[in-house]
């Protein structure tokens, strides 16, 4: 299984950004900014791709990598977050029977931002699945596309209502029946 990175950036370096958020698996940035550009390049042996998109929406962001992706397991982040060094074994070994997405702890840089922490591994549901954010989740890009899902447009940053594009997308693919755990 190969496990690609999707992050969402603002007017960012993405040479820079790769190397700040010690990314070692291939990637996909989506840069919202002032042009229209696609570039390529080599990064720890790993392929960077980046959308340059003179646009702006989270959730939009989201979808333009979503349907570019290439990896068999995804991974969303924020061009805020600093990757652990073997993140891609911790997340690939999370995908073992049938899961089909993953939601995971994760070290949150502000102290006065409560982050609810996963104590153990469990099956997520409907009645639980919200209390999840977009950098936390892992997924079967085979299951999303299958299904269809994407990120709405209507919520999540640059909309009217700026949140709640991660909980719609994680509700959604619980009613089309992922297998989603808590790890």
């Amino acid at each position: 299984m190969k496990l690609e990175v999707l992050v969402s950036s603002m007017n960012k370096d993405p040479k820079i950004l790769v190397e700040n958020m010690n990314i070692n698996t291939d990637a996909i940035i989506i840069n919202q900014c002032e042009k229209n550009l696609y570039e390529e390049f080599q990064y720890n042996n790993h392929t960077i791709r980046v959308f340059h998109f003179n646009e702006r929406g989270i959730g939009l962001s989201r979808n333009n990598a979503l349907l570019r992706a290439r990896g068999d397991i995804l991974l969303l982040a924020d061009e805020d977050e600093v990757l652990c060094d073997n993140y891609d074994e911790i997340i690939l070994n999370q995908f073992i029977d049938d899961r089909d997405f993953v939601v995971f702890n994760i070290k949150g840089l502000s102290v006065n931002r409560k982050i609810y922490q996963i104590k153990k591994i469990r099956r997520v549901r409907k009645y639980n699945s919200l209390r999840y954010g977009a950098v936390r989740m892992a997924f079967r890009l085979d299951f999303v596309r299958k299904n269809n899902i994407f990120f709405s447009l209507l919520f999540g940053g640059g909309t009217k209502f700026g949140s709640g594009e991660d909980s719609i997308f994680i509700y959604d693919c619980l009613k089309k029946g992922a297998k989603v755990y808590s790890c």
